[in-house]
């Protein structure tokens, strides 16, 4: 199983510790250049924590909405378009689908 963001920052906190408690028989020339990678991968996972705990927790509400939907069937486009590229498929559907206003929508179907 993977671990999480917090667990891996935690290993890595860990592992620069061990590291600098070995500074005095590794030497500076050793441990400052692998330190550099690793406080720049804490940097990146820390940042990556961060807006997750800035986030609310609260769930989000559920909300019932009304809503109208419309199917258009257009008889014969399969036949009428199956030699067609499929980029001139969709401009033809969408002068059809253009030619229908919401007013006239509106107008046969009130709410």
């Amino acid at each position: 199983m993977s671990e999480t963001r917090e667990e891996q920052i935690s290993k890595l906190k860990q592992t620069m510790v061990e590291l600098e408690a070995q500074r005095s028989v590794l030497g500076d020339a050793i441990v400052d250049p692998v330190l550099i990678p690793l406080s720049h991968k804490l940097a990146e996972l820390e940042a990556q924590v961060q807006p997750a705990l800035e986030e609310s927790p609260e769930p989000p509400t559920r909300q019932r909405k009304l809503v109208t939907l419309l199917f258009m069937d257009v008889v014969g486009s399969t036949e009428m378009t199956q030699h067609l590229d499929p980029e001139d498929t969709l401009e033809i559907m969408d002068d059809a689908h253009s030619g229908c206003s919401c007013s006239s929508i509106i107008h046969f179907f009130p709410h």
